[in-house]
This record gives C-alpha cells, sequence and structure tokens, in this order.
C-alpha cells in the first residue's frame, strides 16, 4: 500500500520515522545495495561488484535525491525536520 515503482507521493503515504527510518532515510536501497555485494562476494564475481558501485549505487542515490525532492515539495517542513535527523544511506551522514 505503501510502495510504487514510480517516485510518486500516495494518498496513505506519510513520514515513517520509526525502526530502521530512525536512523536512515532510505534503508530500503542501503539494504538492496548490501544485498548485492554479499552476492557478488559470494559468487567471488568482480563483474557483480563492479556493476553495484559502477551503475546500482549511482542510481539508488539519484532515485533517493529525486524522492527527497518530492517529499519535501509535499511534507515540507516535518520532512526537513525528519532529514535533519536521519542519515542518508549511513545513520547520521547526511
Amino acid at each position: 500500500e505503501s510502495y510504487s515503482q514510480e517516485v510518486v507521493v500516495l494518498k496513505k503515504h506519510e513520514i515513517k520515522i520509526t525502526g530502521y527510518y530512525k536512523l536512515i532515510r532510505h534503508p530500503q536501497y542501503l539494504g538492496q545495495i548490501i544485498s548485492d555485494i554479499g552476492l557478488g562476494l559470494a559468487l567471488l564475481s568482480y563483474a557483480v561488484l563492479i556493476s553495484v558501485v559502477v551503475f546500482e549505487l549511482p542510481l539508488f542515490i539519484m532515485r533517493a535525491r529525486l524522492e527527497e525532492k518530492i517529499l519535501l515539495k509535499h511534507f515540507s517542513e516535518q520532512y526537513s525536520t525528519y532529514k535533519k535527523k536521519a542519515g542518508f544511506f549511513i545513520p547520521f551522514v547526511g
């Protein structure tokens, strides 16, 4: 009910600030990156590791920044306050 492949704010959307979201704003992307790095290590595949760093990481950063721009527009003060408390992908960083 909260997920969409498109970067949009749905009627039921609200800012979640509990659980992982208390520390980082985009735990889903961090989890995917860690999982894919783990896959590359498990397969001993430099191609997977390079793909994660060269393609996946920049794309996730771009998408997360786009999401944040939309969230700031929609939730303004509430999201601005939340951004100051939670890290981008890493707790307490950006």
